[in-house]
């Protein structure tokens, strides 16, 4: 039985980063999990003071963003993830793309 179980902990474990992640995390300046196939990185906002109803939130409470990268069954590349935006950041990220 702890056999089974420690062969399951390896397969959970995380792998090696392929290279056309490796550029994305590049990009991003940042370092990523890479486990089932699937790159996450974080990306936190640091850089907001958040407080609710006068009290200080931490700031992964909510507002940090992530991304994650995988590969469909076609080969295609697959994202998805969550970004925190200010409002003057809004109208500048949504222009970016056209």
């Amino acid at each position: 039985m702890t056999a089974c179980f420690c062969l399951l902990s390896l397969a959970a474990a995380a792998q090696d980063v392929p290279t056309d992640y490796q550029d994305a995390l590049k990009s991003l300046d940042r370092k990523g999990d890479f486990k089932a196939d699937v790159l996450q990185v974080n990306i936190p906002c640091g850089d907001l003071k958040m407080t609710i109803q006068g009290v200080p939130t931490p700031t992964p409470v909510g507002f940090d963003g992530w991304i994650a990268l995988t590969k469909a069954s076609d080969g295609t590349d697959v994202m998805m993830g969550d970004l925190v935006l200010l409002q003057k950041e809004v109208n500048p990220m949504m222009s970016a793309p056209r």
